[in-house]
């Protein structure tokens, strides 16, 4: 049986938590709501992922993540903000700071869940690193996740919808897809 993915939130906002944990009942859910005490609990379930709000009391989402990034055993775990912070300057910070994506709140459910499985299939194609044409496959599926995060970056400059850019997007979003399609194939587990 297949584990699920574990996704550790932090969000000093109860309301917030108990809606994200009904949204997202196909993973394993750990929540908490007092942001002092993500540390330990971090160090002891090792999530697959971090979604984090950015402005809390005491402690920030953006120094959570610092934390995260300097943290050898850590640092590698995705982090995703989840935030009503919508201003180009905190997207941005966001993203220096470590962050693998910036979501903007009001949230759309579907777009939520396909940036969380992007992440969670970069997950596991790290853990096959190593493993035969994993090396070649994360490569290339890193070079094509800069490229959208690149657009995705230029759009946010872009008022207006640009058609051609849109279609590259979703280009380069169907060639993820089958990359990993072709990783599962190819190692005979599913991503």
């Amino acid at each position: 049986m297949k584990m699920k993915h574990r996704i550790l939130i932090v969000d000093d906002d109860v309301v917030n938590l108990k809606i994200l944990e009904r949204l997202l009942k196909d993973f394993e859910i750990i929540s908490i709501s007092e942001p002092l005490k993500f540390y330990d609990l971090a160090k002891e379930i090792r999530p697959d992922l971090f979604l984090l709000d950015v402005e809390m009391p005491v402690l920030s989402g953006l120094t959570i993540c610092k934390i995260l990034k300097n943290d050898p055993e850590l640092k590698e775990t995705p982090v995703i903000f989840l935030t009503s912070r919508d201003d180009i300057h905190d997207i941005f910070l966001g993203f220096n700071v470590g962050a693998s994506d910036y979501i903007t709140k009001p949230y759309q459910m579907h777009e939520l869940m396909q940036r969380l499985s992007s992440q969670l299939s970069l997950v596991e194609i790290i853990k096959h690193k190593g493993e035969d044409k994993a090396d070649k496959i994360i490569e290339f599926v890193m070079s094509r996740y800069k490229e959208i995060s690149d657009l995705v970056t230029h759009s946010l400059n872009v008022f207006d919808t640009d058609p051609e850019l849109l279609d590259r997007l979703k280009s380069l979003t169907d060639d993820i897809r089958n990359i990993v399609i072709m990783f599962e194939n190819e190692s005979g587990s599913r991503v």
